[in-house]
């Protein structure tokens, strides 16, 4: 029955192109509707003129859209039926499509055999009669290919009530016609319900008399009875709640797992809400049903990855059942899911969300918040914090009956952000916040629901009329101080409906648009309370998280707007169904309870851990590693301890200085050869490599046999043995035992790690396999080493200066931005220590200089790092040739410890063809005007002729700002014509005071 089930389903399933037609029809009816009932409502200021311009062109179409009344019910009645995906709403426009055929079949015929006295605007209105006749021949095959869209059916039960109320209420209106029409003057019975049907054909009906009157009042209600009938074939199937304890309970398994995603998935625990699962129960949708709008709230709850299938078995639902799909308060991700479904999506508003870590009273834009905390605590008033499981009856009953007292109005607004239920013992987990009066009485209370295990999110929010201002920042503020104490990192605040309207309309050069569309929300906030709350919210500094309403893209928005009005509580709610559901009281069982209880103890090492994907290689080394410990070898020993590396021992035997005693040896496996009763392995280290010879006969069959089994190449092995020869001469180490140093679970790509990229990815394999890579990295530490004792020589004292800043200074460059938690201040990484340490030699520290790091936002090149090493020395009384001598002994001696003489390796920019030249005697020292002079053959002075520099930069193709003067042009020149072309280190002096700092 299941399989029947499922293939029945798969079988009415529409296909993509149904469900995008059956969009495209839907909207298409939905804008001739509201120009036909514009139409209607404008035609008597037209005195009764149609509109023939559109109205010609919608006649082509076989789609029943004028300027009358009768077009506009008719409109309304077939685009409300393909909102809801009724089937009837397609039929009516498939009969529609039919009757133009049918229509027209005439003047199509007058078209192929024309009479000679017909006229020119007769034979026009035929062909417009046989285009639409064509039309509607393509359009009904269409219509009929996209049935499947519109699964809704109308039940017998709405066809009987309907049929009841259509039959019963004109059996009424018409008796009550006939009694009057016996007793007024000049009419019959028979003509007064004529005319209350709306076929006049008494003349004396139409004028002001009380016979007209009577027929008027009949029409009226025939027309109100037809609109009560039609709506209850329309209206969508109403179901009743299915709510049971097995559901919540597995909502409450994925709120276990999943619920950190959304700060509103645990309002999917709503007692009043139905709730869908995807196929594989892996995610969930829960909704309410409003009107005819199925209208569910934030994201679904569960895995991402089964929120598309949860989402399709919800819409689908909504069709079968003729409801109009809609979501409310969902996050950005949630927004997408639905999105990729179908469903249009705009902005509701956003979240207000405070985190711990950066929280502060201290924080000067929480002043206000600091001062009303301070005024609350001088008055005598505390703060308590409670699980509600902690709680005990006593002071839950209590809670509840603050709850209600303080609650200003007689409806509970929420929907998306509200439980609608205070202290059930399945809400062991929420958390109250409570003040308290110095004599311990409450003055009010806030109830926050879990957010996932580390977040909580508000739910009630209540203060007694007598409690002093600030009471709820009072609480708010405590909660988070002390959330540490419960293990919470995030706290969801209040919801502010319209937030970026009001955002928008306080910034300058707002539209007209926008503030016109504040101060109507302004307007309405005596009575909905909108932008108190923003503002109330505004005070926190909160983190602004978007929340968005997600909606079937046609005339269903405004269904929409008015269900999710009245789900808030922003409007009045007259349903019978909401009477039914305030009045139940749906609870969990005893067992049920302890089972959530169990869901929530689960700790967060029951957690299934992610599964890192891993290739087959690396498995496959794993398995060797367990074979290892199997065996009783650890793979990953503490305490390794060795005579010799390879480096070192290689050294040794090249000295000739060979022991013939036994010692151990550590290396990394680079080649294996397994030739059965012997294994040679060669060990690799920075370059250096080394034969070990492993004899079944010296380390025992087990061994050698373990061996084979588990060593891979890139393992890092502990040999004892001593040195000796293979049977070929080949020097080697005469294994006598082997163990595991270091078991490696990736492949080392010895042969093949040649691509740049990968490269600069995986930093530690390319130092493995370019062992050159690692000269490079002691070489820096020889340098870094020279500099610091040649400093340290000359008298100099190494300081180290703050790395984050207030003000970026001592350089001209775009920061990196930080923010401090702990002053709630915004701070940059610096771009260069030189105002800290002028300050310490002002101070009077006297030489100082300081090595470290520097931060600059300004891209990435062959010439600069974001993240560099930056030396900076000051001098008192020193100038820049007293520097310059000083900055050439610094690389002298740099020179002489790295090379062991005064040598650096020089060439040609762009050439990576280095060779080490001596650079022992003085360096040369040129101005900047001698050396520009030099390289374009002609005087240059920094009184050259402004017009003179500009005709050398066009004459060498160097771009010259606008904005640039003399001395910036002089620079320019020289940074392309003489810095880029020195090789041999040189000083360049004299620069343009134009561009000195």
């Amino acid at each position: 029955m299941t399989g029947q089930k499922r293939s029945r389903d798969a079988a009415d399933t529409a296909s993509r192109y149904a469900e995008v037609s059956a969009r495209w029809l839907i909207g298409a009816y939905s804008f001739l509707t509201v120009i036909t009932v514009f139409s209607w409502i404008i035609s008597p200021l037209r005195s009764g003129r149609g509109f023939r311009w559109w109205e010609l062109g919608v006649s082509l179409l076989n789609i029943p859209a004028t300027h009358s009344l009768a077009s506009a019910v008719t409109m309304l009645v077939i685009t409300w039926g393909l909102i809801a995906r009724k089937r009837l709403g397609l039929y009516l426009a498939i009969f529609f499509q039919a009757a133009g055929i049918v229509l027209g079949i005439d003047s199509t015929l007058v078209v192929f055999f024309p009479d000679p006295i017909m006229g020119p605007k007769q034979y026009l209105i035929s062909w417009v009669d046989t285009i639409s006749v064509v039309i509607g021949l393509i359009a009904i095959p269409f219509l009929w290919s996209i049935r499947k869209a519109f699964p809704a059916r109308i039940g017998r039960i709405s066809w009987a009530v309907a049929a009841l109320v259509f039959v019963g209420g004109f059996t009424a209106t018409t008796l009550i016609t006939w009694y009057f029409g016996r007793h007024l003057p000049g009419v019959t019975p028979q003509n007064l319900v004529l005319h209350g049907l709306g076929i006049d054909i008494v003349p004396e009906l139409k004028g002001p008399n009380a016979a007209a009157v009577v027929g008027t009042v009949a029409s009226v209600f025939y027309g109100i009875f037809s609109a009560i009938a039609v709506y209850l074939i329309l209206r969508g199937y109403r179901m009743p709640n299915t709510w049971t304890a097995e559901h919540e309970v597995r909502l409450r398994e994925l709120l276990q797992e999943y619920g950190g995603n959304d700060s509103l998935s645990y309002f999917a625990t709503r007692r009043d809400k139905q709730t869908v699962f995807s196929p594989d129960h892996r995610a969930a949708i829960t909704y309410r049903m409003v009107g005819s709008v199925c209208l569910a709230s934030s994201d679904p709850v569960g895995d991402p990855a089964s929120w598309g299938a949860a989402i399709r078995a919800w819409m689908r639902a909504a069709r079968t059942y003729g409801w109009v799909p809609a979501a409310i308060s969902v996050s950005e991700a949630g927004a997408r899911a639905f999105a990729k479904e179908g469903l249009s999506i705009t902005r509701m508003g956003d979240e207000a969300v405070l985190t711990t870590d950066r929280f502060s009273l201290n924080n000067t834009s929480l002043t206000q918040v600091r001062q009303a905390c301070q005024r609350v605590r001088k008055a005598g008033y505390s703060l308590r914090i409670r699980r509600h499981r902690d709680l005990s009856d006593q002071e839950l009953k209590q809670m509840q009956q603050y709850s209600d007292q303080w609650r200003h109005g007689r409806v509970e607004r929420g929907f998306s952000m509200a439980l609608n239920r205070l202290g059930d013992p399945a809400d062991g987990r929420c958390l109250l916040v409570s003040a308290h009066a110095a004599d311990g009485q409450m003055v009010g209370l806030l109830s926050f629901v879990p957010w996932g295990r580390t977040g909580v999110s508000l739910d009630v929010m209540r203060r007694s009329p007598e409690a002093p201002n600030g009471t709820i920042e009072f609480m708010v503020a405590g909660l988070m101080e002390r959330a540490g104490e419960y293990g919470i990192t995030r706290v969801s605040l209040n919801f502010a409906m319209f937030r970026h309207v009001y955002d928008n309309a306080e910034r300058f050069g707002a539209s007209p648009w926008e503030r016109l569309a504040s101060r109507s929300l302004g307007y309405l906030d005596r009575f909905w309370q909108l932008e108190r709350l923003y503002r109330f919210n505004l005070k926190f500094a909160p983190e602004w998280v978007g929340r968005y309403m997600a909606f079937e893209p046609t005339l269903a928005f405004i269904n929409t707007v008015v269900a999710a009005g009245v789900a808030e509580g922003f409007l009045p709610d007259i349903s019978i169904s909401a009477r039914r559901q305030r009045s139940q009281a749906l609870l969990l069982g005893e067992a049920d309870c302890e089972r959530v209880r169990e869901i929530e103890r689960r700790s967060l090492a029951d957690t299934p851990r992610v599964q890192t994907r891993r290739s087959e290689q690396t498995r496959h080394r794993i398995r060797h590693a367990e074979l290892l410990r199997s065996a009783g070898m650890e793979p990953y020993p503490l305490g390794v301890r060795c005579d010799y590396s390879v480096e070192e021992l290689t050294n040794i035997l090249h000295s000739g200085n060979i022991s013939v005693e036994e010692f151990t040896l550590s290396g990394r496996v680079r080649f294996i050869r397994n030739h059965g009763g012997v294994v040679f392995l060669t060990l690799i280290e920075n370059g250096r490599t080394l034969q070990v010879v492993i004899e079944r006969a010296a380390v025992g069959a087990q061994a050698l046999r373990l061996l084979s089994q588990t060593v891979d190449t890139g393992d890092i092995l502990l040999i004892t043995g001593s040195m000796g020869a293979s049977r070929n001469g080949t020097v080697s180490v005469l294994a006598s035992d082997w163990r595991m140093a270091s078991k490696c679970l990736h492949p080392i790509p010895f042969a093949s790690f040649t691509d740049p990229e990968a490269r600069l990815r995986r930093r530690s394999t390319d130092l493995l396999v370019n062992p050159e890579q690692v000269q490079n990295l002691r070489m820096r530490s020889a340098i870094i080493t020279s500099i610091r004792h040649t400093l340290d020589t000359e008298g100099f004292t190494e300081v180290e200066t703050p790395i984050l800043n207030t003000v970026h200074g001592g350089a001209s460059a775009r920061p990196f931005k930080t923010f401090i938690n702990a002053y709630g201040a915004d701070l940059t990484l610096r771009i260069a220590p030189e105002l800290y340490l002028k300050r310490l030699v002002v101070g009077g520290m006297g030489a100082v200089y300081e090595l470290g790091r520097d931060f600059r936002n300004e891209g990435a090149d062959n010439t600069h790092n974001p993240e560099f090493t930056v030396l900076e020395a000051y001098r008192p009384y020193a100038d820049y040739t007293d520097m310059r001598h000083l900055t050439e002994r610094i690389i002298k001696n740099t020179a002489q410890a790295v090379y062991g003489q005064c040598v650096l390796p020089l060439g040609a920019k762009g050439s990576t063809d280095r060779t080490l030249d001596d650079v022992s005697g003085a360096w040369p020292v040129v101005s900047v005007c001698e050396a520009l002079s030099a390289a374009v053959g002609t005087t240059i002075t920094l009184d050259t002729d402004f017009e003179t520099l500009l005709a050398l930069a066009r004459e060498h193709e160097i771009h010259v700002r606008d904005d640039m003067g003399a001395g910036a042009v002089i620079e320019e020149l020289y940074g392309e014509l003489v810095e880029a072309k020195t090789v041999f280190p040189t000083f360049y002096t004299d620069f343009p005071v134009e561009t000195s700092p």
